[in-house]
């Protein structure tokens, strides 16, 4: 094996990654197309939840009690530092300002849905 080869085999030529139905629906620019089916499912669960208006309303938001209810309890464990990690990516933590109050995620304006 030549230095640098991963020992895959590139795409066909002409070919390109299958873009994921909820990405052709939303602009997702900065999702990584290189996933793999299992992890892409945790990213595209991501967004479905914070671009449900029903679920995180207009401003795209959740708290961090919200985080945990409607994704995280889907999310199995050996998956968990992944989604913290896609979490961070796909979306920005603000933190409380007062001790008891929870802080909130909010999905970044480049997955917002288009409009």
């Amino acid at each position: 094996m030549a230095q640098g080869d991963s020992g895959r085999e590139p795409p066909p030529s002409g070919t390109a990654p299958e873009v994921p139905k909820v990405a052709e629906e939303s602009n997702c620019a900065g999702l990584p197309l290189e996933l793999f089916d299992s992890d892409r499912s945790i990213a595209e669960d991501i967004l479905k939840v914070f671009q449900d208006k029903s679920v995180a309303g207009s401003g795209h938001s959740l708290t961090t009690g919200q985080v945990l209810e409607k994704l995280a309890v889907n999310i199995a464990s050996h998956h968990n530092d992944l989604f913290k990690s896609l979490l961070k990516q796909m979306c920005v933590l603000t933190k409380s300002q007062t001790k008891n109050s929870p802080g909130y995620w909010t999905l970044r304006k480049e997955f917002w849905p288009r409009r």
